[in-house]
This record gives structure tokens, C-alpha cells and sequence, in this order.
């Protein structure tokens, strides 16, 4: 028998999921449309363990990195069993995600090539579609 608890852990965990599969989603059209531009300067990447290397230390990929980290985390703390996901977290997530995705004009890095790569990015503005469909699940901070 479940109690109310474990449901409602249960479906905090699938909606986190399904966050985190629409930024990841996300994530890698951006990662390949920054690509596309660090090519046009600097000739073609050598191969997946050469992006790998630009995505941690090059200049022209550093705004991606917030985003990285949060996939890297959201994962973590989905793995760990003791993770419990009450409504002010799931809230700051979603509040995180929201402020880098959408124009809020603090003029934040993140948010100025993000949009500039939503302008231009047909693919990009239907991950950006499925990640605002996924974040309007979670508890929205007052």
C-alpha cells in the first residue's frame, strides 16, 4: 500500500524527469548551434572528447555551463534515493529554468545568446516549446 507521501514523491520524480529530459533536450540543440558558430571562426571540432573540452573551457561556450551543472545535479539528486522533493524546490527549479529562458531584462548572459539563438533556431524553439510545457507542472514560487 502507498501512502499519499510516496505518490506524491513518485510524481514530483516523473515531472522532474520530464524537466530534465526537455532541458537536456534543450542543452544539446544549444551545445550544436554554439558549435555551428565556434566552427565558422575557428574550422571544424575535431570529435566528441574536443567539444567535451570547449564545453569546459572555451569562452564562447562558458554561458552554457549554468545549464550543464543544473543536468548534472537534477540527476544526481534523482539517483539519490533520499532525495525528498517538496513544493520549494521543485519551485526553485523551475524558477531557475524559467529565468534563464525567458527575457526578464537583467540582461543576464545565459539569457542574451539564449534568445539570440531562439531567434534563429527552428528546432531550438520547439525544444524551448516542450521545456515550458514541462516546467508549467511544477509549484511556482509566490
Amino acid at each position: 500500500m502507498y501512502t499519499s507521501s510516496v505518490v506524491a514523491q513518485r510524481d514530483a520524480r516523473a515531472q522532474l524527469a520530464g524537466v530534465r529530459h526537455s532541458l537536456l533536450d534543450l542543452h544539446k540543440h544549444l551545445i550544436s548551434a554554439v558549435q555551428q558558430d565556434f566552427e565558422k571562426l575557428h574550422g571544424r571540432v575535431a570529435g566528441p572528447g574536443a567539444l567535451l573540452q570547449l564545453l569546459l573551457s572555451d569562452p564562447l561556450f562558458s554561458w552554457l555551463r549554468p545549464v550543464s551543472i543544473m543536468l548534472a545535479e537534477l540527476e544526481e539528486l534523482d539517483e539519490a534515493e533520499d532525495t525528498v522533493w517538496d513544493a520549494e524546490k521543485l519551485a526553485d527549479i523551475r524558477n531557475t529554468i524559467e529565468h534563464w529562458i525567458t527575457d526578464t531584462g537583467d540582461g543576464n548572459e545565459f539569457t542574451t545568446n539564449y534568445l539570440a539563438f531562439l531567434q534563429n533556431d527552428p528546432e531550438l524553439v520547439m525544444a524551448h516549446a516542450a521545456l515550458r510545457r514541462q516546467l508549467s507542472v511544477l509549484p511556482k514560487l509566490e
